[in-house]
């Protein structure tokens, strides 16, 4: 019995080719998208989590406090860790990271993920060795514990253990092999090295380290999180008598959703996730709703197949199970179909998500086939309608082919739904364009196009000869200006780095916490920074450091006079010499901060960056100039236009998700439409017959058959335009600066719904309005 219903499916699928592959493809295409949205949540809200005490693991960190803001600092220093276990037995243990990233081998790679760290980082975090012992292998100076990956790079042959590997000049034994920690962990680390931390022993604050603490219990983290001012105050209460410290604590398992913090490790974005998860939702009730028209309509050409069936003594249950069968096979090798297109478009997927879907990694398998299995279900159940719907035609209106009238309310609640969903969809992503295109073309107030930032070596040799390796450049020809930066001076990060500030002296005297960075004289100039008012950095190298302000540090400060103004931080004093016009150092997610720039101490120059006004065709020359300049230290550059766009690359990948969902949605609303006029024209072909031999011109037969369904465009676009139109009002609050939310919104993804809805519903009418009336009625 099942193989007959099986060859049976076979043969009426490779009966209707065209319906087979609509039908399939539109559901294949639906499973993959949805399976590359399921993987992706599962990824994002998976974080950190693979860690067997992910629930008691809490991170801490070091907050600054004025009367006008507190400022969260991802760094600690080394005593709060080993307090905590001393004072309060509700913490079972603590651990203290400090990132290394040192230059690995002869070669001097520079391998990221090097972390210094306590020896009982095993005893907190889950990272299994592959070789070595957990409980030892960090209890000795200079021991290392390898990622796996990092093992088999500098020891391919297999024996890594016992080992020495070089970094930054000390060399260091190999301890144990770890394996390779998961992608979705908040901090990436690809070797554990000996730490020799001081504890509360030492004095002097170094503000340095990640600290984690690992409870004894979930529950205890409302009573810590309490102590945390008495720990202050048991620690210190401020720091030089000049700004007010305290202390914060995070869950590990919410870290990489937590924002606010500066210094921090890059974030996800929670309003994608719940975004995506919609997407996902609205695929799978679009595929299923057009899974169900389709079948259903198909079933019109099968109403005397019914029929014969039922005479010929079928009983409805088996009509059931053989339409069952059919649609099983139908989502079976959509299925498979669906999977094959995983790996085809796997790569593409990995490159706008940043997600690796490893078929080898039992992980994936099971998140994919758990994916897998729950949408096939879906789309079994939704078989059971038509399955159901066909067999309860009745034998002799199935043999005289009057079936179907009163199914088409239900067709048209399926193609409501899917255009709702549709124009919602469209909505949003006429929004992601028109926002994408407004920050490409935003005047940032300050230029960005062919400045070249390279990492200066961290070797005091730049320092003390700085002029020197300024002038080289500049002589050699490949820069027309050049510029050095020190503390914070990248342009295009969301999260700057802000530091305390003193203004005023004396009875006058107040704290703020704001951005600041400390460059030459060259730098505004390199950068078209507008001055407003007072003069930019001179020439003069002597006196006073000079400080430039923005106009909204001068808005926040309250000074009616900016010029002559003391501004003092831990790195000295200057006097404000001019106000800059407010330009945009950060995303246009933020508005414009608040921005100190202090003048390097030539004396004493910090030296981080040098920034260079040229042209990629010069990379050539630069890579020949550094390794005469610096043979020890290899090139590491960027050029600033992209390093500043670079903070909207997951609004880019949201664009081109997008519109690759919503294309797809829409040509499933589209199928879905133009099998529900086929239903519909079909129904009414005697109709059309008798009213066309009656002296009915096509137009006026275009106009009946059409003004139903353009009535049911409208009205479901009209829902889904609204529905699109407060999600995308919701998106575009995430950005300081954004397009307006107007009109346009709707206009725009409004016209493109009815203008696709009108065409495929007029052409369908055509095609039945200009039949030939005696061949319909031949019959009759």
């Amino acid at each position: 019995m099942i193989k007959n219903y099986l060859l049976v499916a076979l043969r009426n699928m490779g009966k209707y080719k065209l319906f087979t592959i609509i039908n399939i493809g539109g559901l294949a295409l639906s499973l993959a998208s949805f399976l590359f949205i399921f993987y992706y949540l599962y990824d994002e809200l998976t974080y950190d989590r693979f860690h067997q005490r992910a629930d008691r693991i809490y991170r801490l960190t070091q907050t600054f406090i004025t009367p006008d803001n507190t400022q969260n600092l991802r760094f600690t220093h080394q005593k709060l860790g080993p307090y905590l276990q001393r004072n309060f037995p509700q913490v079972e243990q603590y651990v203290r990271l400090e990132t290394m990233d040192g230059r690995v081998g002869k070669n001097k790679i520079k391998e990221k993920g090097i972390t210094k760290t306590d020896p009982q980082v095993f005893d907190v975090f889950t990272y299994p060795l592959i070789e070595g012992n957990a409980h030892t292998a960090l209890r000795q100076p200079h021991s290392i514990v390898l990622s796996k990956s990092l093992a088999d790079k500098y020891f391919p042959h297999g024996f890594a253990l016992g080992e020495t590997l070089e970094i930054d000049g000390d060399s260091y034994t190999i301890t144990g092999i770890m394996s390779d920690p998961p992608a979705n962990s908040d901090k990436f680390i690809s070797a554990f090295v000996y730490g020799g931390f001081d504890g509360e022993e030492t004095s002097e604050l170094s503000f340095l380290y990640d600290t984690y603490i690992l409870l004894r219990s979930p529950g205890d983290a409302g009573f810590i999180q309490a102590q945390l001012p008495t720990a202050a105050e048991g620690l210190h209460k401020q720091a030089g008598q000049e700004v007010k410290m305290g202390y914060d604590m995070q869950a590990l398992t919410s870290l990489h959703f937590f924002h606010g913090t500066e210094m921090d490790n890059p974030k996800g974005n929670k309003s994608y996730v719940y975004i995506f998860g919609a997407v996902a939702l609205v695929l799978v009730v679009v595929a299923v709703f057009n899974f169900i028209n389709l079948t259903t309509i198909r079933s019109l050409e099968r109403a005397r197949e019914v029929g014969i069936r039922k005479v010929t003594g079928a009983y409805r249950s088996q009509l059931i199970w053989q339409f069952l069968s059919e649609s099983f096979v139908s989502v079976l090798s959509a299925a498979v179909l669906g999977i094959l297109f995983i790996n085809l478009l796997g790569v593409i997927f990995e490159i706008v998500s940043g997600k690796h879907i490893q078929f080898s990694n039992t992980t994936d398998r099971w998140i994919i086939g758990a994916a897998l299995l729950f949408l096939i279900l879906i789309a079994v159940a939704a078989s059971l309608y038509p399955a159901i719907i066909l067999s309860s035609f009745r034998p002799v209106k199935a043999l005289k082919g009057r079936v179907m009238a009163n199914q088409s309310i239900v067709q048209k609640v399926f193609t409501i739904g899917q255009f709702t969903l549709s124009a919602g969809l469209l909505v949003f992503l006429v929004a992601v364009i028109l926002q994408m295109r407004f920050m490409g073309t935003y005047e940032l107030g300050f230029s960005k196009k062919g400045i070249l930032a390279i990492a200066a070596p961290p070797d005091t040799l730049v320092a003390k000869n700085l002029t020197y390796y300024t002038q080289a450049f500049l002589e050699s020809g490949i820069t027309q200006s050049i510029s050095v930066g020190g503390f914070a001076s990248n342009i295009g990060t969301t999260d700057p780095l802000a530091s305390p500030l003193w203004l005023g002296k004396g009875a006058d005297k107040r704290e703020l916490i704001v951005p600041n960075i400390i460059v030459d004289k060259n730098y505004p100039a390199l950068l078209h920074l507008q001055l407003k008012e007072g003069n930019s950095f001179d020439n003069n190298e002597q006196g006073t450091r000079r400080v430039l302000v923005n106009e909204s540090f001068v808005k926040h400060a309250g000074w009616t006079d900016a010029i002559g103004q003391t501004v003092k931080t831990y790195a000295g004093e200057g006097a404000v010499v001019g106000v800059l016009k407010d330009y945009h150092f950060q995303s246009l997610h933020n508005k414009i901060e608040p921005l100190a720039i202090f003048e390097m101490d030539y004396k004493n120059p910090d030296v981080r960056y040098f920034y260079l006004k040229t042209s990629p065709d010069q990379l050539a020359s630069i890579q020949v100039l550094w390794k005469k300049l610096f043979p020890d230290h290899p090139l590491e550059y960027f050029f600033l236009d992209e390093y500043f766009d670079a903070q909207y690359t997951s609004d880019k990948n949201l664009q081109v998700l997008f519109l690759y969902f919503t294309t797809l949605t829409i040509a499933l609303s589209i199928l879905g439409l133009l099998g529900l006029t086929y239903h519909h024209v079909e129904r009414r072909t005697k109709e059309l017959g008798i009213r066309k031999v009656h002296g009915a011109s096509t137009a006026s037969l275009i106009t009946l058959l059409s003004t139903d369904f353009i009535r049911i465009v409208l009205a479901d676009t009209t829902i889904g335009l609204s529905i699109g139109y407060v999600v995308a009002d919701r998106w575009l609050a995430n950005f300081a600066y954004h397009i307006p939310v107007d009109i346009a919104l709707i206009l725009i993804p409004g016209s493109i719904i009815i203008g696709i809805a009108s065409f495929v519903v007029a052409f369908k009418a055509y095609r039945g309005a200009v039949a030939n009336p005696v061949e319909i009625l031949k019959c009759e």
